[in-house]
């Protein structure tokens, strides 16, 4: 029918509540052993009416190759999203407007070994509020969690993205890495994390 537009899939996930605090120190953990220094976000080329500082950290045990990238306004500054990111870094780029009274939207994409692609998108408005997200996509979408962070401002507006892999060996490896405890009486790891 004209005018009805299919929804996309959703992935629906039983997690237990322990689960979710134990994902979310992991990935707290994970931004915070590779997150780019502030010095770093600084010296991104940011100039412009409208601009943003761009981080995304790779929390995964594999690199990231950008598959694609667009603006619906503006463009990348001369720090430009990099080709690869290392597994457990970051990547640092620029985006501002083109012109005077416009702002920056547009996005970068990456993708995993596995075809998994990760969809980092931004807008800074001319005029409106800031936004980030990311979309997970493909059919190992499961394996993996992300997270955007967008910050208030017109110029050099630090945004901010994390990709994690779930599940194990990762979050065991993670767990241990990071010298989280599992509490006692929790069951075995298994049952913590709901496998």
């Amino acid at each position: 029918m004209a005018g009805n537009t299919a929804s996309p899939p959703t992935l629906s996930v039983n997690v237990k509540p322990q689960s979710v605090i134990v994902v979310v120190g992991i990935i707290g953990g994970i931004i915070a052993a590779i997150a780019a220094a502030p010095e770093a976000i600084d010296a991104i080329d940011t100039l412009g009416e409208r601009s943003i500082a761009g981080e995304i950290d790779n929390g995964l045990n594999q690199a990231l190759t950008k598959s694609s990238e667009e603006h619906e306004s503006g463009r990348f500054t001369d720090s430009k999203p990099p080709a690869s990111i290392s597994p457990m870094s970051h990547g640092l780029f620029g985006s501002r407007n083109s012109f005077p009274g416009e702002g920056t939207v547009g996005n970068v994409v990456y993708r995993a070994d596995d075809g998994t692609t990760f969809i980092c998108d931004w807008s800074v408005p001319f005029i409106g509020a800031n936004s980030a997200g990311v979309t997970i996509g493909g059919t190992h979408r499961g394996r993996y969690a992300a997270q955007a962070v967008s910050n208030a401002g017109n110029t050099s507006v630090h945004m901010s993205w994390v990709v994690v892999q779930l599940g194990p060996p990762f979050i065991v490896n993670k767990l241990l890495d990071i010298g989280s405890v599992i509490p006692s009486g929790s069951g075995s790891l298994r049952k913590l994390l709901n496998l």
